[in-house]
């Protein structure tokens, strides 16, 4: 069975990281600290950012474009060679939420996006049930959410006003 594609997206980050460790020991050991970090820091010369172009296309088969090097961040640097982590979760999201209501369906991935995630996902059962998929397909260093797991993602779908994109943007926060 093929990996789940924000499994998937999560396991480039941490093969990532991992080169990373070996060729800047700036980089930092934390995922999710790392994937705050910047590849032009990390990657200040020419052969380094070669280095970790050639790694890429030997472990994932994908040609790393320049600008990919110039990215804010390690997060969008991954997203330049798959699709990126907040359309992935989006996605999830959705799928969750038509499950629960399938008027979801007739939806594009970005209207969905500016649904209000406390309408969306209006019960505690629904909001339970995304947290065990969510659980299950992103590191315990990005998820679950800072307090108390459940609860602290329970909260996050439910702040007032918020949509489904701010609510994947405070996801990674």
């Amino acid at each position: 069975m093929p990996q789940h594609p924000l499994k998937a997206w999560f396991e480039m980050l941490m093969e990532i990281h991992d080169h990373m460790k070996t060729l800047n020991l700036l980089t930092d050991p934390d995922l999710k600290k790392f994937a705050a970090q910047s590849p032009s820091t990390l990657l200040p010369s020419d052969l380094l950012q070669r280095n970790l172009s050639q790694f890429c296309f030997t472990q994932f088969g994908q040609h790393v474009p320049d600008a990919a090097f110039s990215v804010k961040t390690f997060s969008d640097f991954n997203d330049s060679l798959s699709p990126t982590l907040s359309l992935i979760t989006r996605s999830v999201l959705m799928g969750r939420a038509i499950e629960h209501d399938p008027k979801y369906r007739q939806m594009t991935q970005a209207a969905f996006g500016k649904q209000l995630a406390a309408a969306v996902f209006d019960t505690a059962q629904v909001r339970s049930d995304l947290f065990d998929t969510l659980d299950t397909l992103i590191p315990t260093s990005f998820f679950p959410v800072d307090g108390t797991a459940p609860q602290a993602f329970d909260q996050l779908l439910t702040t007032v006003n918020r949509t489904i994109d701010q609510a994947i943007d405070a996801i990674y926060a």
